[in-house]
């Protein structure tokens, strides 16, 4: 009777299912930035329609655990780093199934911009330089951004180096030059380099100012003509202490009217591009 009893259970125990892991499944990376990353990841099917759990892993530390959906957002990443993860479905009698992906985070755009330019010496008749500022972002997390020191090359000369703040002012540069900008951020060991070329303004050609016909109440102003490099237009403005009297002027000579007998008076005309740089010139002179 024991051996007919011991049969039947070993019987029912081999006619037993076994459980098995839930079915394979894949994984994608979506909506890659700098610092974020969207893991999608498709249903894991259990053969006994357990319950799945599903844990995340990135670089084998464990993110996440116990979830239900199928996606999730990782984020605070470091940037332009590549990453390894993987998820690992786990039904209720703790059989797992993994599914691995790998990615790299976007890098920030690093980019330079030319924000100001500066004349080097306003009302110099032979001024042609320019001073220039330049500035740019950090292509590091902001959290990180104080630690960033910067070197600054201007057409493949150091300028400066260690820079800890995110500009730079380039002086006395010649107008029309071309510069070629190129900035190194150094965090540690990580570094990210971006270069790019900025062409200076050019400015009308050096003129010179004389007052003729100088009466009690006039003055007549005069000048050589002031050129561009391209032949565009040149239009004058003429100040008489600081005071707008004539704009837009094709002419080079002018008489300015309504002057008080013997009286001081400084003149200043300006030669204006269509680029918005100028040169000017001061002349003095005193009525009759």
């Amino acid at each position: 009777m024991r051996t007919i009893l011991l049969c039947c259970t070993l019987f029912f125990l081999s006619c037993e299912k076994e459980n098995l892991h839930p079915a394979k499944f894949e994984v994608s990376t979506t909506a890659i930035s700098p610092t974020k990353v969207n893991i999608i990841w498709g249903e894991a099917i259990d053969p006994e329609n357990e319950k799945i759990r599903y844990y995340l892993l990135l670089d084998d530390i464990l993110i996440v655990g116990d979830l239900t959906v199928t996606e999730y957002t990782l984020e605070n990443l470091t940037v332009s780093k590549p990453y390894h993860g993987k998820v690992v479905a786990i039904d209720k009698a703790g059989n797992k199934t993994t599914a691995l992906f790998n990615f790299q985070t976007d890098p920030i755009d690093f980019v330079i911009t030319l924000t100001e330019i500066r004349k080097t010496i306003w009302w110099d008749v032979e001024f042609k330089n320019f001073d220039a500022k330049f500035m740019w972002n950090s292509p590091f997390s902001l959290e990180i951004n104080n630690n960033v020191k910067y070197d600054l090359r201007v057409n493949n000369e150091l300028k400066a180096v260690d820079l800890m703040g995110p500009d730079y002012t380039i002086r006395d540069i010649r107008e029309g030059a071309s510069l070629i900008v190129s900035i190194t951020a150094r965090l540690g060991q990580n570094t990210f380099e971006t270069h790019d070329t900025f062409t200076m303004p050019r400015i009308p050609s050096q003129f010179f100012v004389s007052v003729n016909t100088i009466t009690q109440s006039s003055a007549e102003l005069s000048w050589n003509q002031s050129i561009m490099h391209d032949n565009s237009p040149v239009l004058y403005e003429v100040f008489i202490d600081d005071v707008l009297v004539k704009s837009n002027l094709t002419d080079t000579s002018v008489v300015i009217d309504n002057l008080v007998s013997g009286r001081n008076y400084i003149s200043r005309v300006l030669a204006k591009a269509q680029n918005g740089y100028y040169r000017e010139w001061y002349k003095s002179f005193r009525t009759l």
